[in-house]
């Protein structure tokens, strides 16, 4: 399941191709990106057939170069923006990742800095839901 999600957020045209994708990992350089699947209840609701709605809770970052310029940090929070307007696109049209009985994909926040190294990079990440069906 992770890795259809995480192929389903490469298809975004906003992600770097060139630039890495991992999973519960954010390198040091820039423009790379991670997928951090978060710990909370996966059940949303149980049915009296045994099968349940679940959802996934991750967290989508970003390594960035963010300081004092106010243009570059302004580029950095739009890039979240755009990227969240993009997630709620493709719900509205159903193009949802690759797993079987996915119903949505949801920002539970907005894109915000997360922290920084100290020097100029910043980890900027958004919070996100998947929500699926799960048979017996």
């Amino acid at each position: 399941m992770i890795d259809e999600l995480r192929d389903y957020i490469r298809s975004c045209p906003l992600i770097n191709k060139k630039k890495k994708l991992y999973i519960d990992y954010l390198g040091t350089d820039t423009g790379e990106y991670t997928i951090d699947i978060m710990p909370g209840e996966s059940i949303v609701k149980k049915y009296a057939d045994g099968g349940s709605l679940r959802k996934l809770v991750f967290v989508f970052g970003s390594k960035e170069y963010y300081g004092s310029d106010i243009r570059t940090n302004i580029e950095n929070s739009g890039f979240y923006d755009k990227f969240q307007r993009w997630i709620e696109e493709q719900n509205d049209i159903g193009n949802l990742p690759n797993i079987e009985n996915v119903q949505s994909v949801n920002c539970v926040t907005y894109g915000y800095l997360f922290n920084t190294d100290g020097a100029d990079k910043a980890r900027y990440q958004i919070q996100m839901e998947m929500i699926y069906y799960k048979g017996v």
